[in-house]
């Protein structure tokens, strides 16, 4: 199978165009497992329906392909809590890195 081994370790993203892309692009690496590439893949998901909620949204249907070249097709609906979640450790870890102090000037 050519075809599969073309993009065997490889980010992938196709369809709608958006900025939820920043994802994939950057928390992506090759030794993630099926199901830690699941969750960026919903979380990329989530991300594309809020930036385009009219061509993007749940459910998500997810298909992965082991390295046994096995398919599994899954429909998943992500809770808001879920998202609500990463996006709290996401502006706790930009909170950590650029804290913001009062000018006293």
């Amino acid at each position: 199978m050519t075809f599969l081994n073309e993009y065997k370790n490889q980010p992938l993203c196709t369809g709608n165009n958006a900025l939820a892309k920043f994802l994939p692009t950057h928390l992506w690496q090759s030794d993630l497992t099926i199901p830690q590439l699941k969750k960026l893949a919903l979380l990329t998901l989530a991300y594309a329906a809020k930036e385009n909620p009219g061509s993007v949204g749940p459910p998500f249907d997810l298909l992965t392909l082991d390295n046994n070249q096995t398919f599994e097709w899954s429909k998943y609906q992500l809770k808001d809590a879920n998202l609500d979640a990463f996006q709290g450790k996401m502006e706790g870890a930009f909170d950590e890195l650029l804290p913001v102090t009062a000018s006293t000037t």
